[in-house]
């Protein structure tokens, strides 16, 4: 399912075959995560920011705000 999953990312699948995993992954939540994955992958690769600038410095604010664990 992975090597499939990858032809589809790489556009090397036919439609009919592209249509059928879509639905297959519809109902897999493993190849749906596998989805996610391989894309985030590729976002990593080409460097696309996944989080805002300022991600790191908003959630840390975030945290101090957060009343202390008993």
């Amino acid at each position: 399912m992975t090597e499939q999953i990858s032809a589809l990312i790489d556009d090397e699948l036919t439609v009919e075959d592209a249509a059928h995993l879509i639905v297959t992954m519809q109902s897999s939540q493993s190849a749906a995560e596998t989805w996610s994955q391989y894309h985030l992958i590729g976002d990593a690769m080409r460097g696309t920011v996944a989080l805002s600038l300022h991600f790191k410095r908003n959630l840390m604010q975030r945290l101090e705000l957060e009343p202390e664990a008993p």
